[in-house]
């Protein structure tokens, strides 16, 4: 991302990526679940543990990149 839009701070796409709900929108990113168990927890409560990551794919890049 920094890469097609190298001057903007990071805090902004931060702040994109909460205002348009992409972490909860599967179309764009998946949970990247630090261990089984944490993975397992997900399936079974629906709740995600606080140090989750996500991963962000192609169509999430270029929502973000569109909205700057």
């Amino acid at each position: 991302m920094k890469r097609k839009k190298p001057n903007v701070k990071q805090n902004r796409i931060y702040d994109l990526i909460k205002e348009l709900k992409i972490k909860e929108n599967p179309d764009y990113s998946i949970p990247n679940f630090s261990t089984k168990q944490a993975e397992d927890v997900f399936n079974r409560t629906g709740k995600l543990p606080t140090n989750t990551t996500f991963i962000y794919n192609e169509k999430a890049i270029e929502l973000i990149v569109s909205n700057l």
